[in-house]
């Protein structure tokens, strides 16, 4: 099923911030609306690239937290690329992604091995509104593969 734009809300929690005009505290403000979302839309879309300041700077707890938040939603698209994630990030980004809620993830060119498969395994296993996974360019191997398709063959 399609959706248009209107449908969807984009998450950016740092729109139209600067962080050179910023101080330390308004800095450390703008990054609480990291986890203030809006009321629910018909589909909200987290999305970021590496070369986004607001994801090369969370913590692991921030990740694993951020994770929680999206599960949080009835629909949630992530569309993290480019670099926005790596094999550590992932393990704690999943450690928050408790419900199924989300349905489609495109998590291409960002170097992600078996390991950040392996720390998918949890949430794959219980996504039954999934029905998209987009791993291109990452360097998941065979390993990495087989590791998904159990998980996935043994989801609802």
């Amino acid at each position: 099923e399609s959706h248009s734009d209107a449908d969807e809300f984009i998450f950016d929690p740092f729109d139209g911030y600067n962080s050179s005009e910023a101080s330390f505290n308004e800095a450390e403000d703008r990054s609480n609306r990291l986890f203030q979302y809006p009321p629910d839309t018909d589909t909200t879309v987290l999305k970021g690239s590496g070369s986004d300041a607001w994801l090369r700077n969370l913590t692991d707890e921030e990740w694993e937290e951020l994770g929680r938040n999206i599960a949080n939603h009835s629909r949630v698209e992530i569309r993290l690329y480019d670099g926005a994630l790596n094999d550590h990030k992932m393990a704690f980004f999943c450690r928050g992604l408790t419900r199924s809620s989300i349905t489609k993830i495109d998590l291409f060119e960002n170097g992600l091995s078996a390991a950040a498969v392996r720390s998918m395994v949890p949430f794959l296993q219980h996504a039954n509104n999934l029905t998209k996974l987009d791993l291109d360019n990452n360097n998941i191997q065979t390993e990495g593969f087989n590791i998904m398709f159990r998980a996935l063959r043994n989801s609802p």
